[in-house]
């Protein structure tokens, strides 16, 4: 098998092996080159007390795309003999010189020997760490900055997924199955001011399979100080368009963003029906209510964030309030649709108040709402309607028994 197809393998092997899952997520970097695992930046300390980086190799025991428990003890190493801290040797490792063929006409240059307590590795993560930390540690005591600077990790994209890069924030927390049901979704963020590009932020990091943007308005010096990032100055000089500017930042973690320059307008909302989810994070309340009222006339799942601020006696204060609506339950949702300002006539948030912190929030809690209907998060008592007054630090649910 060539390198390219064993390149091609490595998502795959690692999705399917638990194994390797705990070995990526330890931040060691490796490949599978031709049956050989291959850790391909192990830093060691030489006899002249430089610290450098070697290749740790040795062949896995595999059964089509199943890694069984390792056969053997022994290893592989390209590179210098490690040593301790004062020069030596590492008499742990059992060195001995073998110009061993491997793979792609490369040889090694030692063979290691590193017995374990029980005789025999349960795993060949038991294995890996076990050698890595043997031939780095005395490298680590003596400069750890700089073993840092020589590892990498290699970032591997995941099989049928739009991520560019695996996900081992799921891996290491042992929740990937729970991660696995964003798989295949459509979702679509209509608006994408400071609320709405949070969202983004927050659900950029799913496996989703398409995360629609909707937006027309360009991305100006006051949109930049309320969305997550540090935008810069050159990009304010473009005068591009809000979904432009987020698309391309995110797409270097998701590929799944597709961005239209447009608004949700009666002749488009039609799109939304193929969506299975919907963020609604637009402060125009006429438009907001229209494309609500679309959405539950068509039994979609949607959750709509507002923000209501008003400036009194020198300060900020009002409303955020989350309303999230499936079929079955839009009852809920009759008082959240039928009012034109959720903070009265002195809503000065229009004005573009730089308020970051209360788009966060409101995007929080919108994906949480989002995430709990899926059963990501458990939820004993389904609510509908969530609002934060900010002035008096509460918090009002709707009553779910109603």
């Amino acid at each position: 098998m060539s390198q390219m197809e064993w390149n091609s393998m490595l998502p795959s092997l690692i999705s399917h092996n638990e194994d390797l899952q705990k070995i990526q997520d330890a931040g060691i970097s490796f490949d599978v080159r031709s049956g050989n695992f291959v850790a391909d930046c192990v830093p060691y300390l030489t006899e002249s007390k430089e610290i450098k980086a070697g290749i740790l190799v040795f062949p896995m025991n595999m059964e089509n795309m199943t890694i069984k428990n390792p056969n053997d003890h022994t290893a592989f190493f390209i590179g210098s003999k490690p040593c301790e801290m004062d020069g030596t040797p590492i008499k742990g490792l059992g060195i001995l010189e073998m110009q061993q063929p491997l793979f792609d006409n490369i040889k090694s240059d030692y063979r290691f020997s590193c017995y374990p307590d029980k005789g025999m590795y349960p795993t060949y993560y038991d294995k890996v760490l076990n050698y890595w930390r043997v031939i780095t540690a005395p490298a680590e005591n003596t400069d750890k900055a700089a073993c840092l600077a020589l590892k990498k990790q290699k970032l591997v994209r995941p099989v049928g997924s739009k991520l560019v890069y695996w996900d081992i924030n799921s891996s290491r927390a042992h929740i990937a199955g729970l991660t696995d049901m964003f798989k295949g979704m459509k979702i679509a963020i209509v608006g994408l001011g400071g609320t709405g590009s949070y969202v983004l932020d927050f659900i950029s990091k799913l496996p989703l399979d398409e995360i629609h943007l909707f937006d027309s308005d360009i991305f100006e010096q006051h949109n930049a100080f309320r969305a997550p990032g540090a935008a810069s100055s050159h990009i304010l000089e473009q005068h591009i368009t809000k979904v432009q500017y987020l698309s391309s930042v995110y797409k270097h973690m998701n590929e799944a963003i597709v961005p239209h320059a447009e608004n949700i307008n009666p002749n488009n909302k039609e799109i939304l029906l193929g969506m299975d989810f919907i963020f609604l994070c637009i402060d125009n309340a006429a438009v907001r209510n229209e494309i609500a009222n679309f959405l539950i006339k068509n039994n979609k799942k949607f959750v709509n964030s507002g923000i209501g601020v008003s400036l009194r006696e020198g300060g900020l204060s009002g409303i955020i309030r989350i309303s999230y609506g499936e079929p079955g339950h839009y009852h809920y949702l009759n008082d959240a649709f039928s009012a034109t300002n959720e903070a009265g006539e002195d809503d000065i948030y229009r004005d573009n108040i730089q308020i970051a912190e209360l788009n966060a929030f409101a995007a929080m809690e919108s994906v949480f709402r989002w995430k709990q209907s899926l059963g990501f998060y458990q939820d004993s008592a389904r609510t509908y309607d969530l609002e934060f007054v900010m002035n008096k630090n509460k918090i009002i649910y709707d009553d779910p028994k109603v």
